[in-house]
């Protein structure tokens, strides 16, 4: 999936091996651009899919050329890194850190602590039992801030999950094992 930003204007090329995923995150960075800048023309350009707004997609490129086969990856293929953040006002100071990418284990999670699980598509917000007010209290905005930072303020959703109200199978989708 490619992007083509010609400022007034944007096309989202899908390739005939793009996966779903590719496709939907695709999608999200048009939709971002396109609200950053309080709207502009959009294109969905499907290789598989031949639209009448092919031609001015590819006018930019010369006209259109065969393109070579990459690796088609499916989507089970692409890897969703999941990161997990301690806040945590412990040492007297509220401390916002990573602790841990990849497949996490909820052995690193702390009842005493807030932690915010990065799933890449949810932002989960983990409150232990023994979170203090000030983490609880921090929690959401800290939650919001790194999506803006770190997924260019994409619209991911925010869950809100007590410790003890959360099942085994959630933990394993959560921390990446599902």
């Amino acid at each position: 999936v490619f992007v083509l930003d010609l400022g007034e204007s944007l096309f989202q090329f899908n390739g005939k091996t793009a996966g779903l995923f590719e496709k939907h995150k695709g999608g999200d960075v048009v939709s971002r651009i396109k609200g950053q800048r309080g709207g502009c023309d959009t294109w969905v350009i499907d290789e598989s899919d031949p639209s009448e707004h092919d031609d001015a997609f590819w006018e930019h490129f010369g006209g259109k050329q065969d393109i070579a086969e990459g690796d088609a990856a499916s989507d089970a293929e692409v890897e969703v890194k999941h990161r997990l953040f301690r806040l945590s006002d412990a040492s007297g100071e509220l401390t916002f850190e990573l602790i841990a990418e990849g497949k996490l284990e909820r052995s690193a999670l702390d009842s005493d602590d807030v932690f915010i699980i990065d799933a890449q598509h949810t932002v989960f917000v983990w409150i232990g039992v023994g979170a203090s007010e000030g983490e609880k209290g921090h929690a959401m905005a800290h939650a919001q801030q790194y999506i803006t930072e770190n997924h260019g303020g994409l619209p991911l959703s925010i869950s809100l999950l007590q410790e003890r109200g959360v099942s085994n199978d959630q933990y394993k989708r959560i921390l990446g094992h599902a």
